[in-house]
């Protein structure tokens, strides 16, 4: 599943940012829910989505000054870590 959590981690991150953008008063679960429809493929893969959307948020929600991409990369970095819990998680 590696590769393709690393992407969906990506996508939804994306996809939670620009959601935001766009409904700025949107709260996390509003977005969460943005993300589980917008986002085709197996459970693995939305939660993989789901992931990367609520690292982003809360990076966000952090830092309201930072751009999209600065986010994206802070969302890449830590990647390994967010597969990591979701392993974890999952067994």
């Amino acid at each position: 599943m590696g590769q393709e959590a690393e992407v969906a981690i990506i996508a939804g991150a994306t996809k939670a940012l620009k959601y935001k953008k766009e409904n700025p008063r949107a709260e996390i679960e509003r977005v969460i829910n943005h993300i589980l429809r917008e986002v085709v493929g197996k459970k693995d893969i939305k939660i993989s989505a789901v992931a990367g959307a609520s690292k982003a948020f809360e990076i966000k929600e952090r830092n309201p000054r930072l751009g999209d991409k600065e986010i994206i990369q802070k969302v890449m970095k830590e990647i390994d870590t967010l597969l990591k819990n979701f392993v974890f998680e999952k067994a």
